[in-house]
Parts: structure tokens; sequence; C-alpha cells
């Protein structure tokens, strides 16, 4: 199974569009056909309005989880005092990513997604040394 995510950064106009996959690593070549695939399509036909629903549905469950966690929502506050913000901040956030339209993330999709800086690291992590304490 192949996962994505799109992260951003809250105070820059920064992302980053991430697949990740838990994986023999003898399956590498499958894995980077795979993913040239997906990306292909992506860029051929877009996503789709359900794909889009369920992506902001996700992204609200995983605010709503982080927000439910008092160190969590003890960072953000921080990180929000030092930038001279509040909470309207992240509902503004929130409401800006439930307005987007497919055709918005498609055409930035076109314009942003490249096959070219995929990057793809495989290995058996089993056997590397776990950092020293």
């Amino acid at each position: 199974q192949i996962n994505c995510r799109f992260q951003t950064a809250e105070f820059d106009a920064a992302g980053q569009f991430m697949l990740f996959a838990v994986m023999n690593p003898e399956n590498k070549a499958a894995l980077v056909s795979a993913t040239n695939e997906v990306l292909a399509k992506v860029k051929s036909d877009g996503f789709t309005e359900d794909e889009l629903r369920a992506s902001i549905i996700s992204y609200e469950k995983g605010i709503e989880a982080f927000l439910s966690e008092d160190a969590s929502l003890c960072d953000l506050l921080q990180r929000y005092a030092r930038r001279g913000v509040d909470l309207q901040f992240l509902a503004d956030r929130i409401d800006r990513f439930r307005g987007l339209t497919v055709e918005q993330v498609n055409a930035a999709a076109q314009k942003l997604l490249s096959l070219e800086v995929v990057s793809v690291l495989a290995g058996d992590f089993a056997e590397s040394t776990p950092p020293q304490k």
C-alpha cells in the first residue's frame, strides 16, 4: 500500500507532498514504477471531487485529534503566541482548506508536482544501528 500526505508550513508559503510505503527493499523498482504511475495519473487526470472531500475530512479529523492532546495544544499556543496570533489563525486556515475547489487543487498539482524531484529511499532498517543514548 502506498500512502501520501501533503504538508504545509503554518507561516510560510512552503509545503511538501510525500508518498510513502513500508515494503521489502527488493521491491524498490516496483514502488518507483507505481509512484511514477500515480503521479502521471494525477498530472493527466487530476484529483476527483471525492478525493478532495476525503482529504478535507481527514485533515479536519487530524486537527481535531491534535487539539485533543494537552501537550499538542500547549505547543500550538506557544508557537502562535511567539508569532502574535491566536486560535482564529487556525480557524481561518481550516476555513481556507475547506473552501478549496478541485480546480484549484488540480491547478496547483499541475504547476508543482514533478517526477524530477522524487527521491526514493529503501533499505533494511532492521539491521541499522540504533541511536546511542
